[in-house]
């Protein structure tokens, strides 16, 4: 009879370890999921807000390129992201992290992409940075002047957070 208790007993304990590592691996993955998503809804909030504060849609991009990058570099400091100012050709006009004359063409890049060959309101993207090494979410907006598409404001942010943050809850189920 103690035999069978044990069998049982055992037999529960390796079902509840099962499904309690199916249960964290669906949590975190829906965790990052969720996180990512909010995070690219701050992105697009958050570069809404510095088209406006920047005062970037009242300036040619072509003629105030040193203008723009004037603006962008005291915010590098305040703030826990990168902006990047593409004008419709692809070159950086503006960036707060890197030299934007050392930078290539940003045309091709998925983001810039979708906003300035499909004509859409926000573009997204995930991938590794070419430039920093790391993982990075990508969130670009058009920038109009004067009722046409001059180009695009691009944020970005690590994705080290969104990746501790899982981390922490894989710590906190086991």
């Amino acid at each position: 009879m103690k035999k069978l208790w044990l069998k049982i007993g055992l037999s529960f304990f390796i079902l509840f370890f099962v499904v309690m590592v199916v249960v964290g691996f669906f949590s975190g993955e829906l965790m990052k999921s969720v996180y990512l998503h909010m995070k690219e809804n701050q992105l697009q909030d958050d570069a809404k807000i510095l088209l406006t504060t920047t005062n970037l849609e009242n300036v040619d991009l072509d003629q105030s390129a040193d203008q723009i990058q004037a603006t962008l570099k005291p915010l590098e400091d305040k703030i826990d992201a990168r902006i990047t100012i593409v004008d419709r050709n692809g070159h950086v006009v503006a960036d707060t992290k890197e030299d934007p004359h050392s930078l290539g063409s940003h045309k091709d890049r998925p983001e810039v992409q979708e906003v300035l060959g499909q004509g859409k309101d926000v573009g997204i993207a995930t991938r590794k940075s070419s430039t920093l090494g790391y993982s990075m979410l990508y969130v670009a907006v058009p920038i109009v002047h004067n009722g046409a598409m001059d180009g695009v404001l691009r944020i970005s942010i690590s994705l080290e957070s969104v990746e501790k943050a899982v981390h922490q809850l894989w710590l906190s189920l086991s």
